[in-house]
């Protein structure tokens, strides 16, 4: 709309100056003739006036009459040369016959100049030549009246010429306007076209627009839905595997015969195969959906190359291959995990793909800043034809390969993404029946030189033994018991909650040293179980515990609290390795200094009456139900104490004491009274001595404060061995 309305005030100043200049030229043409036309006639007057001074000249010859007419022929003399310029034939049009006819009028006029010299001053003479004069004067008024009568002519022929040009002209300048007028109707009816189909283009794209966004959130609700369905599938198939891996585990190191141990043996394999699959897909799942994401931080390479040595060494042993690793002793600086497992993947193919011979992995500085990782094998080496299979998504070399091998595929393209992700490569050497060269680099500085120390793992299996008493927080009974009997086995007092509530109580009824707290349980799942008792001032520490293995899921644990993190299955290295962050020794009981022991539980005369009554093994079983039922008891007063519930802490009190009482344990009764003061280190004391009832090793020691091991005493505490 702009632009036509700029082209038609632009049209329109056109039309007026050309109509302007038009009409100029037209004045200034018209102005020229009647010029010409004028001196014509001014020529013919002067003749006329001429002769009228000759008249009175010859009626009355004085010397004003003949110097009167002296001055008139002089006026028409001064008019001739008007008509012989060259402007008066221009003004005329270039008409011959006018031209002739005003030269005539001219040489007529000056040819009179030499008789009207001869005379002047000679009175007689110019008496005598008067008519001569008169007769030439005659002359000259004929034709300067002729060329006035020519010149009136052609001056209306050139005004009628000059009206058929003008109107010409504004026919011309009407077809002009008519022309733009039409092309600027073209162009606005152009424009009006194309401002509708920019107008059905922009609802096109809103409507395009809608649908993009709405097929954006459905498809950012189905990736959603497809993480929540991957981790609800790693959680299912994790749960059940890590009871299947976890309980051969413990298996494994009891007295078997010799079939017992094949059969075990392929329990582990094939487990080992399925949680393979499970990794392979959800690390695929990762990478695709961009959660992956690298914590390049600087790490002992013998940290990362000790777990592998631990994983793939008894596989390789078990496939009959030698297996070595070849590696400087320096730190390096990247992602450790995702280094550890590619080099797992590629050892792992390396085993799968080798019948006999050796799998070697060298590992070396490619340049200052560069790491290089070799994987060789003696196997069946790959085909250059089946070289572009490999690095592909859910790509085999062979159908037959996968039914003899298994595995989704995807290792290879695991391990392309996380070394790209790196901003590395990766790359294979290989001919068919020599063998493979699997290798990858990676920026890994700065790179220091370092001694070499042993890893969690290493530790683990050298036989040193933790002690503490670690808490296993975990709804699924298989899995808590395989927990619990693999941390026994570390040398560790284990005990088991089922749900986060009961975990919560237990932390807070009983001296804990490391909780391991699952994510996903019904009444109150790990994360608010976390979150609950750092909100209570707990600093116990806790490792969450789940079959999840989403970085979203570890951020979850960390967030709400947790210090640490581990996926599932549970094997004996990975609980070998939290035990080496978080307990650094045995559980010292410190003694406070204004902290007196309190005093071993005495039979007293009640006690020996019992026994008398009841004998002594009945009594000793009501004794064992007691210390249950007081552990309870205690961690619902201190509980009740923390949210400032006197009645539900008054009440069991009044239940403590007068259980205490009828068995005879009367220190116990006398701690139960003993509130209105420093309420906290009563229920220590009171938590100590229930602990140390039928615990006689324990007798003589002092609580230890809560600001080092935390709460005592809570009957929610299962021992793995017991119920």
């Amino acid at each position: 709309m702009i632009l036509t309305a700029t082209s038609v005030g632009i049209f329109a100043s056109i039309v007026i100056m050309f109509l302007s200049l038009e009409e100029r030229q037209k004045e200034i043409d018209a102005g020229i003739r009647e010029n010409a036309v004028w001196a014509a006639y001014q020529a013919d007057r002067e003749a006329g006036r001429l002769i009228e001074a000759i008249f009175a000249a010859e009626q009355s010859p004085t010397p004003e009459t003949l110097d009167a007419l002296l001055l008139r022929y002089d006026l028409l003399y001064s008019r001739a040369p008007l008509l012989s310029e060259g402007k008066f034939s221009v003004a005329m049009g270039g008409d011959t016959a006018i031209v002739d006819k005003a030269a005539e009028v001219y040489d007529s006029i000056v040819s009179l100049a030499p008789l009207i010299d001869g005379v002047v001053g000679d009175g007689e003479a110019f008496r005598r030549e008067l008519p001569r004069l008169r007769e030439h004067a005659g002359d000259i008024r004929e034709r300067t009246q002729r060329l006035a009568q020519i010149g009136n002519a052609l001056n209306n022929q050139a005004r009628i010429v000059s009206r058929n040009q003008v109107k010409q002209t504004y026919h011309r300048i009407a077809v002009s306007v008519g022309i733009l007028t039409l092309t600027l109707a073209m162009i606005v009816a152009l424009l009006a076209i194309q401002l509708r189909q920019l107008s059905r283009a922009r609802q096109k794209l809103e409507a395009m627009s809608e649908r993009n966004a709405k097929a954006a959130a459905e498809a950012e609700a189905g990736n959603h839905a497809k993480s929540v369905f991957l981790a609800a599938m790693s959680h299912e198939i994790r749960t059940p595997l890590n009871g299947i891996l976890g309980t051969a585990e413990v298996l494994a190191d009891t007295p078997l015969t010799a079939a017992q141990k094949q059969r075990l043996e392929t329990i582990r394999h094939s487990g080992n195969l399925l949680l393979d699959v499970i990794s392979d897909i959800l690390d695929f799942s990762k990478l695709e959906s961009g959660e992956a994401k690298a914590e390049i931080v600087s790490f002992s390479l013998a940290d990362i190359l000790e777990p592998v040595r631990s994983i793939m060494a008894p596989r390789a042993e078990a496939a009959g291959l030698d297996f070595d690793i070849e590696a400087p002793d320096v730190s390096i600086t990247t992602d450790p995990t995702w280094i550890r497992q590619v080099i797992v993947n590629l050892v792992n193919n390396a085993i799968k793909f080798t019948a006999s011979g050796s799998v070697k992995v060298a590992v070396r500085l490619a340049a200052a800043d560069r790491l290089r990782v070799e994987v060789r094998d003696s196997g069946v080496g790959i085909g250059k034809k089946d070289l572009p299979k490999l690095f592909r998504e859910f790509s085999q070399i062979d159908a037959g390969a996968r039914r003899k091998f298994g595995g989704t595929g995807l290792g290879l393209v695991i391990c392309k993404r996380l070394i790209e992700a790196l901003d590395g490569r990766i790359g294979v050497e290989t001919s068919q029946g020599r063998g493979s060269c699997f290798w990858f680099e990676v920026p890994a500085a700065p790179i220091e030189l370092q001694a070499r120390t042993p890893s969690p793992a290493s530790t683990a299996r050298a036989g040193i033994r933790h002690s503490g008493r670690v808490l296993v927080v975990e709804d699924n009974a298989i899995n808590r018991q395989v927990a619990c009997d693999l941390l026994m086995r570390l040398g560790v007092d284990a005990f088991c909650a089922e749900d986060g509530q009961q975990g919560i109580e237990a932390v807070v009824a009983e001296r804990i040293d490391l909780v391991f707290m699952d994510m996903q349980m019904p009444v109150m799942d790990g994360i608010a179980a976390t979150r609950k008792l750092r909100e209570m001032g707990f600093r116990t520490p806790i490792v969450g515990l789940t079959a999840n293995a989403f970085v979203s899921d570890r951020a979850a644990c960390l967030d709400a609290g947790m210090n640490d993190y581990l996926s599932k299955p549970v094997t004996r290295d990975k609980l070998a390795g939290i035990l080496d962050n978080w307990l650094s020794g045995p559980s010292d009981t410190a003694k406070p200094d204004d902290t007196a022991p309190p005093m071993p539980p005495q039979p007293n005369a009640q006690r020996v009456a019992l026994e008398a009554e009841l004998g002594a093994d009945t009594v000793a079983n009501l004794i064992e139900q007691f210390a249950l039922n007081a552990r309870d008891l205690v961690g619902k007063i201190r509980i009740a104490e923390i949210e400032g519930d006197a009645v539900a802490r008054d009440r069991a009190l009044h239940t403590l004491k007068g259980s205490a009482l009828t068995l005879g344990f009367d220190e116990i009764a006398r701690l139960a009274t003993q509130f209105g003061g420093d309420e906290k280190n009563v229920i220590d004391r009171l938590a100590w001595s229930v602990e140390a009832v039928g615990r006689p090793e324990e007798v003589g020691q002092v609580p230890p404060s809560d600001s080092e091991h935390g709460a005592c005493g809570s009957s929610v505490l299962k021992s793995s061995a017991g119920t």
